[in-house]
């Protein structure tokens, strides 16, 4: 079974190893703890219950009532089980509490995995930036948006607590 929760300034190198596992320009534990200091940021960490070995995180910031996705890595191991999916799950329940009313991302033109997820969330393209992906094999990055419906009353037992690192 995965567990999600926030994840913490202690976490930052498994932040870093999962996106390295994950991405050709890998982030160090230093860029990550910046990340996770700054104001509006959060971090949601996925973890397999049975050995405590990370599953994936989801790292976005908010400003002005909108969400930006940094980053979202999922384990090898775990890809195709709905750890993003429950990653993306979580953030959008735990913005639309917050009243954010718009997130954006940027994606690889070629990543199909992830344009499949992110369209099953309603993200749709606003933008395109050529050769935005560097190195031996440059791509361009799609800018993309999504609206969220905010619920007409909060409760407050249904907000979560994973902005700030502890």
């Amino acid at each position: 079974m995965i567990s999600y929760g926030p994840a913490r300034e202690s976490d930052t190198a498994t932040l870093a190893a999962l996106h390295a596992a994950s991405f050709s320009r890998d982030w160090s534990r230093d860029e990550f703890a910046r990340l996770l200091s700054a104001p509006g940021s959060r971090a949601l960490l996925a973890w397999r219950e049975s050995d405590d070995s990370p599953a994936g995180f989801l790292m976005a910031r908010t400003v002005a009532g909108e969400a930006e996705v940094l980053t979202i890595a999922v384990a090898p191991e775990h890809r195709r089980h709905g750890v993003a999916k429950n990653l993306m799950k979580r953030l959008f329940d735990d913005l639309r509490h917050r009243r954010i009313t718009a997130v954006f991302l940027e994606v690889g033109a070629e990543n199909k995995p992830a344009l499949l997820l992110y369209g099953g969330f309603g993200f749709a393209e606003i933008g395109r930036r050529p050769g935005y992906y560097g190195g031996s094999a440059p791509g361009d990055a799609l800018v993309l948006r999504a609206s969220l419906a905010v619920p007409a009353m909060v409760s407050k037992s249904a907000e979560t607590d994973y902005e700030k690192p502890v």
